[in-house]
């Protein structure tokens, strides 16, 4: 009976982090249970159970799903003239490197090995103290494998990479400190429940 409760208690910390997550268009991210995706409109809950809200489609840059799909949304069919000597703007410049960073950007070397560790092996509450400090710098940049084009010398396109990268790199040390709290805790309830 101690190890199934051991064991569900591991694969609630592991479904924590196995959410959706919208991307708007502003940079903000969502993490949520996307619940329908309409032509206007996108239907989501913040948790499972929790009311159901409403985005409009044309505020979301993209949809992240938890299986790691993703839906890009873009405003083709609302495109005005564009000016001939400004094909591309500052915003799909930036919204492109987001969605780039979330392509190649996998966050090695972000800390959260070490956060995982000191949250195993010292404590849920020392780990806080590499979770802060970890998820509070920006990703190196010799990290951030930026893919080479056309686009990685303009400042609105790497300023959207490392944006989206330092995000990435906040979700996935937390998801760490989440993980070792959750087998701290499962491994609590056991040791006093004997």
């Amino acid at each position: 009976m101690k190890n199934y409760l051991f064991f569900i208690l591991i694969l609630l910390s592991f479904k924590i982090s196995a959410q959706d997550r919208l991307v708007l268009k502003n940079g903000e991210e969502k993490v949520v249970k996307v619940e329908e995706v309409g032509t206007e409109e996108i239907k989501y809950r913040k948790q499972s159970a929790g009311p159901l809200y409403i985005i409009k489609k044309s505020e979301v840059f993209m949809i992240v799903y938890a299986d790691g799909t993703k839906d890009v949304f873009s405003e083709s069919e609302k495109v005005e003239e564009s000016k001939p000597e400004d094909n591309s703007s500052t915003s799909d410049l930036y919204q492109e490197g987001a969605m780039d960073a979330t392509t190649y950007y996998r966050g090695h070397k972000s800390g959260a090995g070490g956060t995982l560790v000191t949250s195993l092996i010292l404590s849920p509450v020392l780990g806080l103290i590499p979770a802060i400090a970890c998820s509070s710098t920006p990703p190196n940049r010799i990290n951030l494998r930026i893919p080479d084009g056309e686009n990685t010398n303009n400042s609105s396109y790497i300023r959207g990479y490392e944006d989206q990268s330092h995000k990435i790199k906040k979700r996935k040390v937390w998801n760490m400190w989440v993980l070792g709290f959750g087998i701290n805790l499962a491994a609590a309830v056991i040791l006093f429940t004997e």
